[in-house]
């Protein structure tokens, strides 16, 4: 790791443009912890907060109304720990996220869950690839199974053109990942985050629901305004594993819907309407397969119901981009949602049908996506 590294004279790590040098040690980093009836972990996690090499200048912990205790648990046990406490449950992830950003008084601030707990070096890491990369705001870890830390359960996520994640390693061997160079993502909600450039480009989208890309989406935005976000292979930390079945299923389906109406260009959208319908017309076919279709019809009725918020983060994701589409989507293999919950024929099935949407994209991008001058 170097000693210095240079980053922009106004604000360190925020732009590509200084030169001057700032030693890695001696930058303020503050730790925010979203909590919500955790009283089962977050002890572990704020211990682990405590006890890395590289201490925090403070640790925020936003409670969302937690029924189990856990305030009463951070406030009696971690004195020094700044606890903030909304008044009522909001069942609001981005605005407990977004409160506690700004509650932060570090230019830099280490976003984590209540049931993380940091492997040694993690912050140093993912610290030095944010500072010796000017134009980046936010690098993520990889995630370890805390029962079996030889498996990997997240290690970076991009989004496809048919806005679903990439692989992301879920399941695979750590052994078998040997790859530990920093490389684009889209996606986790664990990070390291420049506050300067998150200023600049909006907080969490209060208009998403937990579920999927309720994190990435910040990350999707700082793309298309030409930042750089990162994961960090190299950087470990280690997640309490739970299995959420069908639970997440409306969230899965209504912020990918937010996601193409707010963020895709109007000719993106144009160009790609056969290959999104087709998608559509699966995901739709699944849903029933795996009892899902209610939480999908709802998805839909969402996005009508709440059409005129959708229309004003359309217009101001649009006028702050600098990056076409095919600059930040991607195409190939793909998550399909909720897709493990179909037989092994039909999951093959729906693999092979979908894999060929990528004729969509390659048009798309002959035809114009692929342009320099993005519009609205």
């Amino acid at each position: 790791m170097a000693d210095g590294i240079k980053c922009p004279a106004d604000g360190c790590g925020c732009r590509a443009q200084g030169t001057h040098v700032v030693d890695p040690g001696k930058v303020s980093v503050s730790a925010v912890v979203v909590n919500y009836n955790g009283a089962d972990c977050i002890a572990a996690t704020l211990d682990g907060l405590k006890a890395s090499s590289r201490p925090f200048a403070e640790i925020i912990v936003v409670d969302d109304g937690s029924t189990d205790g856990s305030c009463e648990l951070v406030r009696d046990h971690y004195p020094d720990v700044r606890l903030i406490a909304m008044e009522r449950n909001t069942a609001n992830l981005a605005l407990v996220r977004s409160t506690g950003l700004r509650a932060a008084t570090s230019p830099y601030a280490f976003l984590t869950d209540n049931d993380i707990v940091l492997s040694p070096g993690c912050v140093e890491q993912l610290l030095h690839t944010l500072l010796s990369r000017p134009g980046t705001f936010s690098v993520v870890p990889r995630l370890l199974d805390q029962e079996d830390n030889s498996v990997i359960y997240q290690s970076g996520n991009d989004l496809h053109f048919m806005a679903v994640s990439t692989g992301s390693s879920r399941g695979e061997r750590l052994a078998d990942n040997s790859d530990l160079r920093p490389r684009r993502n889209i996606g986790g909600g664990i990070m390291l985050l420049d506050l300067a450039i998150v200023r600049e480009i909006g907080y969490f989208d209060t208009g998403y629901v937990h579920g999927w890309q309720d994190d990435g989406e910040l990350h999707y935005r700082g793309q298309l305004a030409g930042f750089t976000s990162l994961h960090d292979p190299a950087a470990h930390a280690l997640v309490k594993v739970r299995r959420h079945g069908n639970k997440r299923a409306f969230g899965q389906y209504y912020n990918r819907l937010r996601l193409v109406a707010t963020g895709y260009q109007l000719r993106t959208l144009l160009l790609l309407a056969p290959g999104l319908l087709t998608f559509e017309l699966a995901l739709f076919l699944s849903t029933i397969i795996n009892g899902t279709s209610g939480a999908y019809l709802r998805a839909w009725r969402r996005l009508f119901m709440n059409w005129d918020d959708t229309r004003r983060m359309r217009v101001r994701i649009q006028s702050s981009r600098r990056v076409s589409d095919s600059q930040v989507l991607q195409h190939g293999s793909f998550e399909f949602p909720l897709l493990l919950k179909l037989s092994p024929p039909r999951r093959a099935v729906f693999a092979t049908v979908l894999r060929s949407l990528d004729v969509f994209w390659w048009a798309a991008r002959i035809a114009g996506v692929k342009s320099d001058k993005p519009t609205a």
